[in-house]
């Protein structure tokens, strides 16, 4: 029973994150995707007609990242690191497991 609980609240919690994760890089991209949006406007005000060029360029070469506190960068990268950290501890826990069982099994 405790295995199970275990496991459900692994697999809560790991989509909790996958989908902070899937919607902070669905607004990056379309943040990023902005400065085309912008650039194809139309519009008959003068005054704005000057500033869409100008402000679509600007949104163009800034491009927008969601981070954790200025560091970490909210994308699919950071779950790919996650998954990989994950198995690289898993993989030497293996080894220590079954070395700790040999060892024991000798003695």
């Amino acid at each position: 029973m405790e295995v199970l609980f275990q496991i459900s609240w692994i697999i809560y919690n790991s989509l909790d994150i996958i989908s902070v994760i899937y919607v902070c890089h669905t607004a990056t991209n379309e943040a990023n995707d902005f400065a085309n949006i912008l650039h194809r406007a139309r519009t008959m005000n003068r005054k704005i007609k000057d500033m869409i060029p100008i402000t679509s360029l600007q949104t163009w070469q800034t491009r927008m990242q969601l981070k954790i506190h200025n560091t970490i960068a909210m994308d699919y990268t950071l779950l790919h690191s996650v998954i990989a950290i994950l198995s690289a501890y898993l993989v030497i826990f293996i080894q220590l497991n079954s070395y700790f069982k040999l060892n024991n099994a000798t003695n």
